[in-house]
């Protein structure tokens, strides 16, 4: 009987050991807890990023087969997450008014990209950055003259200043797109 007492008194773990473990699962999870935030921040702004690209190259495209300008806009307001449209432009290639109510607006990022994120470079204020714009491609799929001179720039980045930096480069008035990240995009 004194032995059977023995074997059980010494399973488990007592409340120091117990203690220690949790005190090395949080300090791993305090080291560990910032890169992982760092690395859902880069994955969200290369998503928006990539969507991005794809929205110019579609609009492209699209000019091109039905021969009909598009305009893609940004809409980047403080009251709004960061928004994409892309419309038919009817009208010698000028800047077609929007309606912001529109119902083909579409969320960048899924959501996940806050306002004022997005920055476009390469305007028709000779390369200051704005909130919104627009680009416009004529019925060639050439980039159209009328809103400024190229390489066009849409940059995306998180509020934070050491937070990487995404960016689509419209090069050239051919249309010639790449995306980029980081240095490449203050070319």
């Amino acid at each position: 009987m004194k032995r059977n007492r023995s074997n059980r008194s010494i399973a488990g773990f007592t409340l120091i050991e117990v203690l220690v473990i949790i005190i090395i699962v949080g300090i791993l999870f305090a080291i560990a807890a910032p890169s992982w935030v760092g690395f859902l921040n880069r994955q969200r702004i290369t998503t928006a990023r990539d969507q991005t690209f794809e929205l110019l190259r579609s609009a492209q495209a699209e000019a091109k087969r039905t021969k009909v300008s598009r305009a893609i806009a940004f809409d980047n307001t403080a009251d709004q997450r960061a928004r994409v449209i892309v419309v038919p432009v009817v009208n010698d290639l000028s800047t077609p008014t929007i309606d912001p109510s529109d119902g083909r607006w579409q969320v960048l990022g899924n959501g996940d990209i806050k306002s004022r994120a997005i920055k476009i470079s390469g305007r028709p204020d000779k390369g200051t950055e704005t909130s919104s714009g627009t680009i416009i491609f004529d019925t060639y799929g050439n980039v159209s003259p009328n809103v400024g001179a190229a390489p066009y720039t849409i940059t995306i980045q998180a509020a934070t200043t050491v937070s990487p930096k995404r960016c689509v480069r419209v090069t050239t008035l051919l249309g010639a797109m790449l995306p980029a990240e980081d240095g490449d995009c203050n070319l």
